[in-house]
């Protein structure tokens, strides 16, 4: 059984990080797929806000925080995983990771 990981992200506000976050969040509970969020964004966690009960923080600039994610992957096979990220001013890229070249 797969796992299906959704990471949505950016570093630019007002994109439409959280509205996509939460229009998932909502229909996965909707549609009754279990999932598990995992919010990174400080000073805005859509997820922590709306869906608490459906999502933890996750501090970025500690690589070690990070495992959480993949390990709910590999211990609950078939749930989904949806992730907020928001690199730039209210968190750090982990070490080692390079912003991509556009």
């Amino acid at each position: 059984m797969t796992t299906n990981i959704h990471f949505i992200g950016g570093e630019k506000g007002g994109v439409g990080k959280s509205l996509k976050s939460r229009v998932l969040a909502q229909y996965m509970i909707d549609h009754e797929l279990p999932f598990l969020g995992f919010d990174t964004d400080r000073s805005h966690g859509a997820l922590m806000r709306f869906y608490a009960g459906y999502a933890s923080p996750v501090a970025v600039d500690r690589i070690e925080s990070l495992d959480a994610i993949v390990e709910a992957a590999v211990d609950q096979p078939g749930r989904r995983i949806l992730s907020t990220w928001r690199r730039g001013r209210t968190t750090r890229s982990p070490p080692g990771w390079k912003k991509p070249a556009c």
